[in-house]
């Protein structure tokens, strides 16, 4: 089976961060922003171009506050969600039904908050913002190869693994391509590790010229029901936003299949959580609802094991331990395959000091050698190394 490659994917995300997220820090003065809430609610969509049909392929929704604080929940394309005449269908048939007003309905519905505002971008946006940033630097993971002539336009993406600077044209191919072991989890997993290396690249810390290009640019771009007419403030205040870091998570769901057609499921208790952790911003974690394996790094018998007993007796949930790829690891990691950070937070907490927490982009090609000895569903993975000694009690 061929892998299926949309037009466009991640157009969203930069388009979120850069433009969206820019452009409410920028106006956070304005009382229609934030009115009577605490946050601002963006929805962002990333278009794609099929059969003549616009839909969104990419699905982001951007909560900001007025201290600058930015918090990203991706949305699977291919949910099964209720459109407001009552029928289901998928998330992304909600934008050539009623472009993005409906688009924004249906997703404020779904998760159970207020979306006040909407904004899509096209993947021609996407690609020119990357290169008047004049690239992007960033960890390939694994090598992604797809050539399909028959497309209209052609599709050939080739692109290497390993730490490489792209250009908007291959960018745009990396938040495109669609693996055949995490598909559109992995495409979501690429769009916020683009972010991540754009902003810390120093977006918000741009020249006066540069962030004025960018919105010149991206203006030709959108749809969105925001006004205009304070964009270019962005520029002078920009500066003004800190922001370092971001909270960024992904819905859960299942895939299901309903008369041969195949759908995502959302889970409605794991996705009230998330809604409630990184948009809300409060937390209500418990070690019982993260999900641990724990992986010997370091050649020390039975490491892993005691390791395991004591993470069960504090209440979280190990359900694998094992073996990593070799026993030459010195120091200790916690992956995060949930993409929330603040489980990965809590479970260094208990561990000794110098517990390094890292995504699997970040741990490269020592993540590939381990991921299949990792069980579905976990949250963490946790690799112990020759300084590790399993805290007593």
């Amino acid at each position: 089976m061929k892998i299926r490659i949309a037009i466009i994917s991640g157009v969203v995300i930069l388009g979120l961060a850069l433009v969206a997220g820019w452009f409410f820090i920028a106006q956070r003065g304005i009382d229609r922003l934030f009115r009577a809430e605490e946050r601002a609610n963006i929805l962002v969509l990333g278009l794609d171009y099929v059969e003549g049909i616009t839909r969104s392929d990419t699905v982001v929704v951007v909560s900001v506050t007025p201290q600058g604080e930015v918090s990203l929940l991706s949305v699977p394309r291919d949910l099964r969600v209720r459109f407001p005449d009552g029928t289901f269908t998928k998330l992304n048939f909600a934008y050539p039904q009623g472009g993005g007003e409906l688009t924004r309905q249906v997703v404020s519905d779904l998760l159970g908050i207020p979306i006040q505002f909407y904004l899509a971008i096209d993947f021609e946006g996407f690609a020119q913002i990357i290169d008047l940033l004049g690239g992007v630097t960033l960890v390939v993971e694994e090598p992604m190869y797809y050539v399909d002539q028959a497309a209209d336009p052609p599709i050939h993406i080739n692109i290497a693994p390993g730490k490489q600077k792209l250009d908007g044209a291959t960018a745009l191919d990396f938040v495109r391509y669609r693996d055949f072991i995490y598909a559109d989890i992995g495409r979501m997993r690429r769009q916020q590790q683009l972010l991540t290396a754009l902003w810390k690249k120093g977006l918000h810390r741009q020249d006066f010229a540069t962030i004025r290009g960018l919105i010149r640019t991206a203006r030709d771009h959108l749809q969105t029901n925001l006004s205009v007419f304070d964009m270019y403030d962005l520029a002078r205040i920009i500066h003004a936003a800190q922001i370092e870091e971001f909270q960024m998570a992904v819905v859960p769901s299942t895939p299901i299949r309903i008369d041969g057609v195949s759908y995502q499921q959302i889970e409605v208790v794991k996705m009230a959580q998330v809604v409630t952790e990184i948009v809300k911003q409060v937390d209500i974690l418990t070690r019982s609802e993260i999900s641990v394996s724990v992986l010997n790094g370091s050649g020390v018998r039975l490491l892993a094991s005691h390791t395991g007993a004591f993470l069960r007796e504090l209440g979280f949930v190990v359900p694998h331990v094992g073996n990593a790829d070799a026993f030459d690891y010195q120091n200790t990691y916690i992956i995060t395959l949930a993409g929330i950070e603040r489980k990965a937070q809590l479970l260094k907490d208990v561990l000794p000091p110098g517990t390094l927490i890292v995504s699997p982009e970040e741990f490269g090609p020592r993540y590939r050698a381990v991921r299949e000895r990792v069980p579905a569903g976990t949250d963490l993975l946790l690799i112990v190394g020759e300084r590790f000694a399993v805290p007593n009690g």
